[in-house]
């Protein structure tokens, strides 16, 4: 009988003992669940800020084409050579607006890590266009 319940007792501390979790391994089990959260929430805010920057692009890009239409029916009184040119110029603003059109349609592609650069050199490109609109194909920075 007392070889049972000593026994019983290296079961019930062993069992004990094993369900007893390492305080250091449930810490690391919580930290990764709480960076695992960061991670979804960042991933979360990227795509509302991504959402919020296109919306905003294809706005611009809207206006853009507007802007390019009247330029298309606004000649300059000049030579043929310059009008010609002046064509060829917006032409060339024409497909520049097309480009970043195409950009931010397959802007969803964009890997998070990678959206901030996106956003610097798709902003840029947007501001280089805006200026070469206003001096109709010559940007003077």
């Amino acid at each position: 009988m007392v070889k049972s319940i000593i026994a019983s007792a290296l079961m019930f501390i062993s069992v004990f003992a094993y369900c007893q979790q390492d305080p250091k391994a449930e810490k690391g089990r919580k930290d990764s669940i709480k960076a695992e959260n960061k991670i979804q929430l960042a991933k979360v805010d990227s795509a509302a800020d991504f959402q919020k920057f296109k919306l905003k692009a294809e706005k611009q890009i809207e206006a853009n084409k507007k802007q390019i239409a009247v330029l298309k029916h606004k000649k300059q009184t000049g030579t043929k050579a310059a009008n010609a040119k002046y064509d060829k110029d917006v032409a060339a603003l024409e497909q520049k607006n097309g480009e970043l059109q195409v950009r931010i349609d397959t802007a969803d592609d964009t890997p998070t890590s990678g959206w901030d650069a996106f956003k610097q050199g798709f902003s840029n490109s947007m501001e280089d266009l805006g200026c070469a609109m206003k001096n109709v194909g010559s940007c003077n920075k």
